[in-house]
């Protein structure tokens, strides 16, 4: 027979829900019902440091036993280690002032963030250093 979909979003968990067909002839049956379970989307973490300094390597984490993780960095930043597919990322900071990175993924039950998670980064300039900015030593002993 024919098929027709149902769309609500007013289910809440622990709803009951069921089904009421009727035939082409006025015939009806009414289906079991099931109890919805609506999960609550997960809202992924960022561990790591914010504020660094120029030429860091920084390892940065989420929460483990996640599936399909999708980690963002901006240009400023080279991922050196773990990243996509993995709860962890390792970064070298190339680049100074505001950067950032992100994370999404999907939870035991194939639920997704709406949006990923980011995480501001403050890069300190690394001072400059060589020759040309030795103090002379004026000290004769």
């Amino acid at each position: 027979g024919a098929l027709t979909t149902y769309t609500t979003d007013t289910l809440v968990h622990n709803d009951e829900i069921y089904v009421v067909v009727t035939g082409s002839n006025g015939c009806s049956d009414t289906s079991s019902t099931t109890t919805m379970t609506v999960n609550a989307l997960p809202t992924p973490g960022i561990t790591g440091n914010d504020t660094i300094c120029q030429g860091s390597v920084e390892i940065y984490t989420t929460e483990a036993g996640m599936s399909n993780y999708d980690w963002e960095v901006t240009a400023g930043g080279t991922v050196t280690g773990g990243g996509d597919g993995n709860d962890n990322i390792t970064i070298t900071w190339d680049n100074i002032e505001d950067q950032s990175i992100s994370v999404n993924y999907e939870d035991g039950n194939g639920c997704a963030a709406p949006s990923a998670t980011e995480l501001e980064i403050w890069v300190n300039k690394s001072p400059d250093t060589g020759p040309g900015y030795h103090i002379e030593n004026e000290f004769d002993p």
